[in-house]
This record gives C-alpha cells, sequence and structure tokens, in this order.
C-alpha cells in the first residue's frame, strides 16, 4: 500500500528523478516508458491513496509508476477545491493496473442523516446551557457557554453517516475494500464488497 500525503508535480518530479534518473519534464517517449518501468520497481502497489485528496497537481508518470488496481481518493464536503479533480478521475483510471481499476472516493459517495443517538440526552443538556446563559452575568460566562452551545450543535451535526464510507482490509494474500450502501440492497446486502486475491502471484479482482 503507498500512502502519498500532499505530493504534488513538483515533489512527484524530485522522485522521479531521484529513483529512476530520468527528468520527467525532459524525457523523450522512449525515455519516458523506461522511466515508468523503473519508478514501478520503486512505487508500484496494490492499493494507493491518491495524492492531495484527488488534485489536479499531479504526474501521470508518477501515477503510472504506482500502477495500482486500486486507488482511495480522501476528500471532503464543504470545499472550494472540487475534489477529486475530473483530470485527476480520468488518470487514475487511464494509469491503474488492470482492465477495469477501482477508483473509491469518500466525495463521491452519497451521505445522508442517520438518527442522533441519545437525542434526549443531547436536547437536556442544549436546554441546561441555555438556562445557564439567560442567568450569565459577565461577558466572560457567556462566552464561555456559547463555546459550549457550539460544541453540541457540532456534535449534533457529525451524527451523520457516511454512505460510501470506505474501508479497507488485508490479510496479505487477500485484500477487501468495501463501500457501504445508502440503504440496504434487496437482497439485505449493506456494503459493496470487492475482493481480491493472489494467482500465480498477481493480486487480482474477485467481485463479490
Amino acid at each position: 500500500m503507498l500512502l502519498t500525503g500532499d505530493l504534488n508535480s513538483a515533489s512527484e518530479r524530485r522522485l522521479l528523478e531521484h529513483y529512476t534518473g530520468f527528468d520527467p519534464a525532459e524525457v523523450d517517449e522512449a525515455g519516458r516508458a523506461q522511466m515508468i518501468e523503473l519508478a514501478r520497481s520503486v512505487f508500484a502497489s496494490d492499493a494507493a491513496k491518491s495524492c492531495h485528496h484527488g488534485s489536479a497537481d499531479f504526474l501521470d508518470e508518477f501515477l503510472g509508476g504506482i500502477d495500482a488496481p486500486v486507488t482511495v481518493i480522501s476528500s471532503g464536503d464543504d470545499e472550494p477545491f472540487s475534489h477529486p479533480r475530473p483530470d485527476a478521475l480520468g488518470a487514475l483510471g487511464r494509469w491503474g493496473r488492470g482492465p477495469r481499476p477501482l477508483i473509491f472516493s469518500t466525495e463521491l459517495a452519497r451521505s445522508a442523516k442517520e438518527n442522533i443517538k441519545q437525542v434526549e440526552a443531547l436536547r437536556d443538556e442544549l436546554a441546561g446551557l441555555e438556562t445557564v446563559l439567560d442567568a450569565a452575568t459577565t461577558e466572560e460566562e457567556r462566552d464561555l457557554i456559547l463555546h459550549g452551545l457550539g460544541d453540541l450543535a457540532s456534535a449534533g451535526e457529525r451524527a451523520i453517516a457516511v454512505y460510501g464510507l470506505i474501508n479497507l482490509r488485508t490479510d496479505g494474500p487477500k485484500l477487501v475494500m468495501a463501500q457501504k450502501l445508502e440503504r440496504p440492497a434487496p437482497n439485505g446486502a449493506k456494503w459493496d464488497v470487492h475482493r481480491f486475491e493472489l494467482d500465480d502471484g498477481e493480486l487480482r479482482h474477485v467481485r463479490g
């Protein structure tokens, strides 16, 4: 597994230069193919976490070096960058290993509200803080209570199940990727499950 953090095109170029001896900005087509092959001896992975939440600031040659059949893109809602970027998704599919590389994205996963656990306790705590707020006599007391009200409001907002939540499990020879369904399937399944198993040393996708 390769965890790429916030690598961008500049850092990927440095890594490719260091490990392959080729500069991706100056290499010809034949050298590019050789560079990618050399990069795979270092970076090739069975599962990878996409660089910088699926940013557009990447090198195709570096993705070719990773050569992963499974890529997970972790990015959040309510952000101004539109991660994952459309060209990043296309490049991950193009450079992924196998005829149908899998791309799992938390941003593209659907989300829906779920019942808040212990909702009565949350309501009671909010009501208690509101009563104390009315009785507060100093600005400092009011600020502390308002901060507490904000924390409780955040707790309520976080009581959300993100459908599409990505899970990866492996025991070495087997890899399982699972994505939570928005609602149970007609057969009762709650997860979209993808299995990979070693076949002659190659990790191969086994659906279901």
